[in-house]
This record gives structure tokens, sequence and C-alpha cells, in this order.
């Protein structure tokens, strides 16, 4: 389960 913790990172970049 490694690609929810890329999702995760992934709107965190988003927001940023």
């Amino acid at each position: 389960m490694q690609y929810k913790r890329f999702y995760t990172l992934s709107l965190n970049n988003s927001y940023l």
C-alpha cells in the first residue's frame, strides 16, 4: 500500500 502514501504526498504538493 505505497500508492496511498504517494497519493497523499501528491495532494500536499498540490496544496502548496
